[in-house]
């Protein structure tokens, strides 16, 4: 089943209500679902880097990222340009 799927994605986490989304290599493998979770909203607020429960099942952590900075990177090097970072 894995292999079938292309892309994969949780919205709104660290709010009440996300959702999950997968997109397969076929449309009929294609599904989103609506997920509940406790509210990290304070956590959020905190930017902790761990926003949720402690004692809960899962561990939720924030991972921070920069993708226009990545994607421009990438582009310099794609076309050879030089760049001061």
């Amino acid at each position: 089943m894995l292999p079938r799927i292309l892309t994969g994605q949780i919205a709104g986490i660290g709010l009440s209500q996300g959702t999950f989304s997968v997109k397969g290599a076929d449309a009929s493998d294609n599904f989103s679902r609506q997920v509940a979770a406790a509210d990290h909203t304070d956590r959020n607020r905190a930017n902790a880097p761990v926003i949720s429960r402690e004692g809960g099942p899962v561990t939720v952590r924030v991972i921070r990222t920069d993708e226009e900075q990545i994607i421009a990177r990438s582009v310099y090097q794609l076309l050879d340009l030089e760049t001061d970072n």
